[in-house]
């Protein structure tokens, strides 16, 4: 195991394992480095750090608890920083985010000077393209908004005075993991058109009674919706879609899901395994639940089969 100005890597050079002992104010990780891992720097004094331009990923809790880090640049590179990884850096107040992160995991900056300084009128707190908490809002109606493109994983997590909210005019792609988990009061959600994947949890323990998956999601993973206990109805817009069996676990109240023909045949297991009533959508049924035009031939030109005119 390599060890470099107190700094231990692994031997292809490209992790760092943790650390020794560190009395100098800047730390510099040499460039070969493209991931630090978990705890690797937790407790240490420095004030400053300087990242390789390789870096793709700090681990959980990577510097939690570096008291005295004042500021840090984040690499083009990088994609993703783990769950506390600059929690509890208390003079944390300069920080340059990538504009190429894909994930920032729950309490990555959480009790930190910067994070207390991204909060706007809305009580969101906002870094450029990046919602990166939301968890603080005290409004039942939150409206995203439109420039935002990444919510952080439980951006909102276990904010239980919300219970609408809509990103219809944003840039999101994802619904990250547990974003909305716990939300208990949220009963009303509308997606924007760009939303291609629901991850794990997002919506676990909310208290939707109808939701309506639109035709641009892809995928929808495990527990997604998990104890959603007053959701009655689903309507899956989406024919070209990847359903995780587990996806309504514990939604003991669902009656009917409406999905297409290619819906049900490419995903069998969800299918199959359920007491659920799959049912073809309708054209009626679709205008009935104000579906767009838009969403509408989506459906009718690549599933004419299942549409009743």
């Amino acid at each position: 195991m390599p060890t470099i100005n107190n700094i231990n890597y692994s031997d292809d050079l490209k992790t760092v394992l943790g650390t020794e002992f560190i009395d100098s104010k800047t730390v510099k990780i040499i460039d070969s480095v493209e991931k630090i891992n978990k705890n690797a720097f937790r407790l240490c004094k420095m004030e400053n750090v300087i990242l390789p331009n390789n870096l793709k990923y700090i681990d959980e809790s990577a510097f939690e608890y570096c008291k005295n880090l004042k500021n840090i640049i984040l690499p083009q590179s990088l994609l993703q920083i783990g769950g506390s990884a600059f929690r509890n850096c208390t003079s944390l107040t300069n920080v340059k985010l990538s504009p190429n992160i894909k994930e920032i995991d729950f309490l990555a900056f959480d009790n930190t000077p910067f994070l207390e300084s991204l909060k706007n009128e809305k009580e969101l707190q906002i870094y450029e393209k990046y919602l990166v908490n939301g968890k603080n809002v005290n409004k039942e109606e939150i409206i995203i908004p439109k420039d935002i493109e990444i919510m952080s994983n439980n951006c909102f997590f276990h904010s239980g005075i919300i219970k609408s909210v809509s990103l219809e005019n944003t840039k999101i792609t994802e619904i990250p993991k547990s974003c909305f988990h716990l939300c208990n009061h949220l009963n009303e959600i509308f997606f924007s058109n760009n939303i291609e994947k629901i991850n794990s949890h997002a919506f676990a323990g909310c208290s939707f009674k109808k939701v309506i998956i639109p035709a641009s999601v892809k995928e929808i993973d495990t527990y997604a919706f998990y104890g959603n206990s007053s959701l009655s109805e689903v309507i899956i817009l989406s024919n070209n879609i990847d359903l995780d069996e587990d996806i309504f676990a514990y939604c003991n109240s669902i009656d009917t899901i409406y999905m297409s023909e290619n819906a049900i045949e490419k995903n069998p297991l969800f299918a199959r395994k359920h007491d659920y009533k799959i049912k073809p959508l309708t054209l009626d049924m679709l205008l009935d639940n104000g579906c767009s035009l838009k969403n509408l031939q989506k459906i009718l030109i690549s599933d004419e089969k299942n549409i009743e005119i």
